[in-house]
């Protein structure tokens, strides 16, 4: 801890230097534009004027510049300097605070007319958001603050206490009546996944009609008055909604393209004509076609059928932008532009979707001279230079280690970016395969200096099922590996950039080229492990050194391995090929004598043309998974089989594939490795205690006869040599070394030479198979049951399986665990759910890629067999058979309808999982009973839906679809097939900043809000210099940020952090992502708790709607937010609203006795609100029952709820004569409008201060029972 906490400091010591050094610069753009200079602010000395240039573009009136340069006056001669684009601003003398930089424009070229083209595309597709876009929400969030703290100036004056109570008053009747017509529960609607807004309160017009139909009987008992305030109020909201701005954006062009006039002619082109264009305004359809000069812009006299270059006689207009040439020559399009450029929509509305296919010329272009991630022009980058210059970058000092994080994560992005559009273009099969002639599954390609293999196993494999998992599983494995050699960061030991792409059931490998290893032996050589499954083995000197360091890091163990040798017919085809002058394959280095590596004798190292040393094919790093192979061997009987199955559920493997190997994963070894080391630690220190308990007896039995002050010495040395005894046992606690593992044995080939080394080696590997049996799975349960961890949906539980080192094959283990505690109600419903999901989807993903590689037809028109197999899995059973009548014929998909299909998941889990399905299967809309062996209630096809779409990479259409059909989605619901990738990106971009974030999310815990503060604002500022605040930790520190501000009572900071870290999670996961969910479920309480629960209940409402959309009902938070929302419209006056919540809350919760108590005694604080003593009562006593069951009689919340139950007894017996029995709900209907009607009624003032201040007492004693409690 001491080590890390001088690290912490001594990086945030840098980090307030640099601090100090971040400022603002203003930027003077031309003048035609405006006169006053644009401020950019958080500029930091090691910002590019590259970086500056990205955030120019960000401001709507210059986003359209592309050809300039920027200039600072010199602090010598006063004369204007130029900046260079690559250059930090820190290189720059004259660049500091509050300099004036100016933009100057450049004359254009080809290449920067295409730009300068493009970039008018973007911007008239999606223009920027203008940086006033919050000041409309901070304004109500100020005046929301006037409203909420006007007590705190101690005025006297009786007037404005009043004015202050009327204006209170005012926004709580406001806040009441936009809840009303609120409907719960939510209910996730596919329809409405597009439809949140959250400056809206979610009231519609047709439900408030519907409330106010139903509460007809309640309003005429009220008076006129109130109704007539109330159609006056619906008149002015109706009045506002029409005076809101359209969320649609104007469309400025229909079209711009490359006229057919291009290339310009030699005499135009020697007068500076670069291009021609025909542009198209929509609104008028006028078509202009106009000149790109290398002055700029203007419009010529050209026809569809005449050439005349010249600038047009009456409206030429020269410009510099193109837009000015439109703008002046159009009014419909300036008028157009000038409402695009103002646009005032809030970020969820980008997130309409638009399902016409509407003529677009630009389009169309777009895709028919696609360069497929490829520069248009220009040298193509060497990206395996780029990204080793970036890992050789110094880490010195905490400025160098920004440098080099920050050009990492921006090549590897960029890599991966192109590098997918690479691996669509092949699998669509718009680039050529390097070597034709050979059989398709070895086809390699390299594209755009970037290598690319299909993950297509070549080898003859006896399983035709799991032929290519093999390939699936090591692409996955070997991005891991190379993932973990980046993490250790040997210097000198070079790794390639690599992207895993998944498209339409093909698994792409992209990696970075290594310099001369297209160009045979001659340029690059293996100098490490082996190139032939072990017969022959290289280990460099120089090579192992590095290895070694890397080993240590990744719990590898070295080795010396004996080689397996090269059989007769090996050496005959060796003297073959040197017989024609072929060397062979393997290098100079390898051969069949002993060798000692400290890797897996598969990887590889190969010295490139350019002097590096490579790792690749790191495939396995970590040793073999004993348990999925000693379930497999030594069964004889069928008998004794079955008996190991009951007893190892979920760990018995049917899978015939050859060529699959189970891996731990790296992080188990991590962990096992940190298991062991306590473990050696707690026996050292036992061992100590031991000792020194032998010691202290004969010391006893010594110094009996001695006088008491010789005794108080004797305690003080005693205390001393504790002392130091103690800081010596710490200092061989620290000595322990980790673990390190081999991960070569279980294989063919002798993992090492020494065969007691060997016994041991296969002793840890297997104890670390127990470990992750025995105690990383059963410890995962308990997390579950007790609610410490709750994976909201496949991809979060894939990831908090990763990162406890439980691989995805022991799902089945899981889902038996579960199922067994759920028998005994030991465990919530949704896990099983959950995990049965995820087991369905990862079937189906192979299935798809088996289809459709093994018939081009298929792969040719992929559609139908998508369709079908989401119609097999998601569709009704009940008229599954007449859609195979009709579709007999159709042979190419046979395999995929409903009964072929759930056969083959089910027998495809058993071997995958070894689980047996237990709530989806065939015939389940047949078993709708409860004693039904596939219940209908728990198939949820929304998250299955949902879930496929990610697995697959499908995106469908936003609508209810009607799961009772046998085909429920049809073809047109399709809107596309996306790639699902996977990069070498870090997690983290920089480990400072995750250090930081990591320890100001710890002080937060503990409740240190000013250090917290200091850690998070640091990682923040960090985060911002390195990937722009553009990463999902920039997100986890806005919403920590929030909680601090929250706790130390600046709610509006609260809030502002919390909207910032919102709109990350949804820009950069999608607005369905779990985080995403919890940023809408935090942003309702900072809202709530700021006076503004009329914008907080729409926030929670849609928490529940992603999270109920992600995992179904049965998720465990969804109950708490329910409970929350009551509570909210508790506080609000909406007791029957607040009822119906805490209904909903009590039918959600499964096994929380202590929040099915809060949620009770809540209800019976709300039925006494509303005059409901009764109900109330009841209430009570059930919530005096848990208690009293849970924690017996003398504990304090059980003596309170008996409070509670006198309190409203008395209540009961004092209305109970000549009071009429209401409903709860009625009865709070007709308080909360009675509470309307005395707010408003401004006679018998006695009377209602009077039952007002009754009700805010009641309401304040209902708030502290609920801490309470």
């Amino acid at each position: 801890m001491d080590s890390s906490d001088e690290t912490v400091e001594h990086g945030k010591q840098q980090e307030e230097k640099m601090m100090e050094t971040i400022f603002s610069v203003l930027v003077v753009p031309p003048c035609d534009k405006t006169k006053e200079p644009i401020r950019l602010e958080n500029v930091s000395p090691l910002d590019t004027v590259m970086s500056l240039r990205q955030l120019i573009a960000e401001i709507p009136i210059l986003a359209c510049y592309t050809c300039y340069h920027l200039e600072v006056k010199s602090l010598m001669d006063n004369t204007w300097q130029i900046l260079n684009d690559y250059v930090e601003l820190g290189e720059y003398e004259a660049v500091r605070d509050g300099v004036t930089l100016r933009l100057v424009l450049d004359k254009y070229d080809a290449r920067k007319v295409r730009a300068h083209v493009r970039r008018f595309r973007d911007v008239n597709s999606n223009p920027p958001i203008p940086q006033a876009l919050s000041e409309e929400f901070d304004s109500q969030l100020n005046v929301a603050d006037e409203i909420e703290e006007p007590t705190k100036e101690k005025e006297t004056d009786e007037e404005k206490l009043k004015e202050i109570s009327e204006q209170q008053l005012k926004r709580l009747r406001e806040i009441h009546h936009k809840l009303e017509g609120i409907e719960v529960p939510v209910v996730p609607n596919l329809a409405e996944f597009y439809s949140f807004s959250g400056t809206n309160p979610g009231a519609q017009e047709e439900n408030q009609v519907e409330v106010s139909t139903k509460s007809k009987d309640q309003k005429k008992k009220k008076g006129k008055k109130i109704q007539q305030k109330k159609q006056q109020m619906e008149a002015n909201e109706l009045k506002d909604k029409k005076q809101e701005p359209d969320a649609t954006l104007p469309v400025c062009v229909k079209s711009i393209v490359f006229s057919g006039y291009n290339p310009p002619p030699g005499p135009r082109k020697l007068a500076g004509d670069l291009l021609y264009l025909e542009v198209v305004v929509a609104g008028d359809n006028t078509r202009y076609h106009i000149t790109a000069h290398v002055n700029g812009f203007f419009v010529n006299r050209s026809t569809a059928t005449k050439f005349d270059p010249r600038p047009h006689k009456t409206s030429a207009s020269h410009a510099h932008l193109l837009v000015d040439v439109l703008s002046t020559v159009s009014p419909k399009f300036r008028e157009s532009c000038g409402l695009q450029l103002g646009w005032q929509v809030a970020v969820e509305h980008a997130c309409f979707l638009n399902g016409e296919h509407t003529f677009d010329l630009n389009r169309a272009e777009d895709e028919i001279c696609a360069s497929y991630g490829m520069d248009e022009r220009g040298v193509l980058r060497d990206w395996n230079e780029e990204y080793q210059c970036c890992r050789e970058l110094p880490t010195d000092s905490l400025k160098e280690e920004i440098v080099r994080a920050r050009v990492m994560y921006k090549i590897v992005t960029e890599f991966a970016e192109a590098a997918t559009q690479g691996a669509v273009a092949i699998v669509e099969g718009n680039i050529p395969p390097m070597n034709p002639m050979d059989d398709k599954s070895t086809h390699v390609y390299v594209f755009n200096n970037i290598f690319f293999s299909v993950s297509i196993d070549g080898m003859s494999i006896k399983d035709a099922a799991g032929g290519e998992e093999n390939a699936y599983s090591a692409a996955n494995r070997d991005l891991q590996g190379v993932k973990a050699f980046n993490e250790a960061d040997v210097r000198g030991l070079h790794t390639l950039a690599t992207t895993v792409v998944d498209y339409l059931g093909v698994r792409v490998i992209a990696q970075s080229l290594i310099p001369g290893i297209l160009m045979g032996d001659a340029a690059s050589k293996l100098v490490y492990g082996s190139v032939d499954h072990g017969k022959t083995i290289a280990a460099s000197s120089k090579m192992h050194k590095l290895m070694l360091e890397a080993g240590a890091k990744l719990h590898i163990a070295e080795r010396s391995i004996m080689p397996l040798g090269k059989s007769e017919d090996d050496l005959a085809a060796e003297k073959k090929q040197e017989a024609i002058g072929v060397l062979p394959a393997n290098g100079d280095e390898a051969g069949t004598d002993v060798a000692t590596i400290c890797s897996a004798v598969e990887a590889k190292g190969i010295q490139g043309s350019d002097g590096r040393l490579y790792v690749l094919d790191l495939v396995r790093i970590t040793p073999k998974d004993w348990t999925f192979y000693k379930n497999q061997t030594g069964v004889k009987n069928t008998e004794e089989k079955a008996t190991i199955a009951a007893e190892v559920d979920g760990l018995c493997f049917t899978r015939n594939d050859e060529g699959y190997a189970a891996l731990l994963r790296p992080e188990l070894v991590h962990l096992y490795s940190l298991w062991k080391q306590n473990q050696a630690r707690r026996a050292n220190r036992e061992a100590r205690k031991a000792a020194k308990g032998d010691a202290d007896k004969e010391k006893e039995g010594d110094s009996a006869n001695v006088d008491s002050e010789k005794k108080d010495d004797s305690t003080l040395e005693k205390e001393e040599t504790e002392k130091s005894e103690h800081k010596e046992g710490d200092e061989e606690e620290e000595e322990i070394p980790p673990v390190l593992l081999n991960p070569n044995v279980f294989m063919e080939y002798t993992a090492s030479t020494d065969l007691e080394q060997l016994k041991t080696d296969e002793t840890a590997a297997k104890d670390a198979a127990e470990y992750l049996q025995k105690i990383v799975i059963p410890a995962f349960v308990a997390d579950v049951r007790r609610g410490a961890i709750a994976p909201a949906d496949g991809y979060s539980l894939t990831h908090l399986l990763h990162s406890c080192g439980i691989n995805m094959r022991y799902l089945g283990r899981l889902a038996s665990l579960a199922k067994k505690l759920e028998a005994i109600s030991g465990i919530s419903k949704y896990l099983l759910e959950l995990v049965e999901v995820e087991m369905i989807s990862r079937v189906a993903k192979h299935i798809l890629a088996d289809v459709l590689n093994s018939n081009d037809s298929i792969r040719a028109a992929p559609g139908p067999a998508i369709v079908k197999l989401l119609n097999g899995i998601l569709g009704s059973a009940l008229g599954n058979k007449n859609v195979l009548e009709t579709n007999a014929d159709d042979t190419t998909t046979s395999s995929l309808d409903a009964e072929s299909l759930w056969a083959r998941i089910d027998n495809e889990v058993k071997a995958r999982f070894d689980y047996k399905l237990s709530i989806w299967g065939p015939g389940r809309d047949e078993s709708s009973g409860e004693g039904a062996a596939f219940p209908t209630s728990r198939m949820n096809k929304t998250v299955m839906l949902r879930r496929l779409c990610q697995r697959l990479g499908l995106r469908v259409e936003s609508r209810n679809y009607k799961f009772s059909s046998s085909t429920p989605i049809s073809l047109d619901d399709i809107t596309g097939v996306v790639p699902v990738v996977k990069t070498s990106l870090p997690a983290h971009p920089l480990a400072q900043a995750k250090k930081l974030l990591e320890r100001g999310r710890l002080h937060l815990s503990q409740g240190a809000l000013s250090s917290a503060y200091e850690f998070l604002q640091e990682a923040s500022s960090l985060l911002f210099q390195v990937c722009g605040a553009a990463h999902e930790d920039a997100a986890i520190c806005s919403s920590s940020l929030a909680t601090v501000f929250y706790h130390a009572g600046d709610i509006s900071g609260a809030i502002a952090q919390q909207q910032r870290a919102l709109a990350l999670y949804t820009q950069l996961q999608g607005a369905d992502y779990h985080d995403t969910a919890y940023a809408h479920a935090n942003l309702a309480l900072f809202l709530h708790a700021n006076a503004q629960t009329d914008l907080a209940v729409p926030h929670i409402r849609r928490a529940i709607y992603l999270l109920e959309f992600c995992c179904g009902p049965h998720f465990p938070e969804i109950g708490s937010l329910y409970f929350k929302m009551g509570m909210m419209c508790q506080d609000v006056g909406q007791i029957s609203l607040a009822l119906m919540c805490h209904r909903e809350s009590l039918r959600r919760g499964e096994f929380d006795r202590n929040q099915a108590a809060n949620t009770l005694h809540q209800m019976a604080v709300a039925c006494s609100l509303a005059g409901g003593y009764r109900e109330a009562l009841a209430y009570e006593k059930k919530v005096y029952l848990l208690f009293k069951e849970a924690f017996g009689d003398d504990d304090p919340r059980v003596i309170e709820s008996a409070k509670f139950m006198a309190t409203f007894t008395e209540k009961a017996v004092e209305g109970a004569k000549g009071r009429r029995e209401v409903d709860a709900a009625a009865a709070a209907d007709a308080i909360a409008n009675q509470l309307l009607g005395e707010l408003e009624t401004k006679t018998g003032a006695d009377q209602d201060a009077g039952s007002l201040s009754a009700g805010k007492k009641k309401l304040r004693k209902s708030r502290s029972g609920g801490k309470k409690h």
